[in-house]
């Protein structure tokens, strides 16, 4: 993460540090979505069961 207090001295260190994070917010991402889907299958397991 950029800090407030921190210099970017170049186009391609903002670049390298902007990829980086992209990076790491896809991962989260992807993280996430099979939370979510696992969320969703025990959901469904239990709307089956009370039934």
């Amino acid at each position: 993460m950029i800090l407030k207090s921190e210099k970017i001295h170049n186009q391609e260190q903002l670049i390298s540090i902007l990829k980086n994070q992209l990076e790491q917010a896809m991962s989260r991402l992807t993280e996430l979505k099979n939370i979510d889907s696992k969320f969703q299958a025990t959901i469904s397991e239990l709307e089956t069961l009370l039934e």
